[in-house]
């Protein structure tokens, strides 16, 4: 499972297709930090469930 953030119009989910990873949910968001913010609240919880 691969986590993170992107900004539009990047190549990054071009190149993690490439790998054979799939996107299984993309969320947009107005501003950057609101983005990051949501990623580290995800990641924590999975982390708490390990």
């Amino acid at each position: 499972m691969k986590i993170g953030i992107c900004s539009a119009g990047s190549q990054r989910l071009r190149v993690h297709r490439r790998y054979g990873r799939r996107l299984y949910q993309q969320e947009r968001f107005e501003v950057g930090r609101t983005a990051r913010d949501v990623e580290q609240a995800v990641l924590g919880a999975l982390r708490g469930r390990g």
